[in-house]
């Protein structure tokens, strides 16, 4: 017993710690951001990043800044990343709205299309939120389906099965987008190449905000090299460092 209250008081102090530590580099960060100091404000946003890349608020800030910084690629990603996390939030809609013109970003794909008309209410859930959605939806289903199955008509099973199929294509097309689509901007003017080798030639050039698709990679220990695709079907390899994956 005594043991147990002494580890929870340890992770109690550090999670503390951590938090502490957490709230003055954000402190940090917004000080710099207030005060124009934005190049600093990039820097501090992007450190808090690399131990906290699911904060959809700090990817939020991050956008501000690259967009204070006259970066506009940078800032769409920066937007794009935060709003996985937050679909409904209007600002975020207005600013990816913009910068989308901006720099010409026009995500292409199935998913944008045909699936998008039949499962549009997704676009308004977070990935976390649909499959929360989704599993009440199919414990209300099975639930009424064994207190109903006995006593209910063919119309009853037939609604049953039509729902069950639906959602349940709600749920893999969500997972195939989430795992399979791998949807990107270029963060930058570049030419993509024909291989990941010292000495391949350019194939086209992929220009900032530009959508493309992760189809491979090759990793070279020192440099991870990605092989996209664009909307007008031009393939070419081009380094991570490059690209802004959302």
């Amino acid at each position: 017993m005594k043991k147990g209250i002494f580890l929870f008081l340890i992770v109690m102090c550090f999670s503390s710690l951590v938090w502490a530590d957490f709230s003055t580099e954000l402190k940090t960060a917004r000080e710099a951001y207030y005060n124009k100091d934005y190049t600093e404000a990039k820097n501090q946003f992007e450190s808090l990043l690399q131990n906290h890349p699911q904060n959809p608020y700090l990817w939020f800030h991050l956008g501000d800044t690259f967009q204070k910084l006259d970066q506009s690629a940078l800032a769409l990603h920066a937007y794009l990343k935060a709003q996985k996390s937050l679909p409904r939030s209007p600002e975020l809609s207005a600013n990816v709205s913009l910068l989308s013109q901006s720099v010409s970003y026009q995500p292409f794909g199935w998913q944008n299309q045909a699936v998008s008309s039949v499962y549009f209410w997704q676009d308004f859930l977070s990935l976390s939120e649909l499959r929360l959605i989704l599993s009440l939806i199919f414990i209300l289903l099975w639930g009424l389906w064994w207190f109903k199955r006995s006593r209910s008509g063919g119309v009853f099973k037939v609604i049953f099965f039509v729902l069950l199929f639906y959602f349940t294509l709600a749920w893999g097309f969500a997972e195939y987008k989430s795992l399979f689509i791998k949807q990107a901007l270029a963060l930058g003017d570049h030419p993509a190449y024909s291989t990941y080798q010292d000495g391949s030639e350019p194939l086209f050039q992929v220009r900032a905000g530009e959508a493309l698709h992760i189809i491979d990679s090759q990793d070279l220990g020192d440099e991870l090299w990605l092989r996209v695709l664009n909307k007008d079907g031009q393939k070419g390899w081009l380094l991570q460092s490059l690209i802004g994956r959302v």
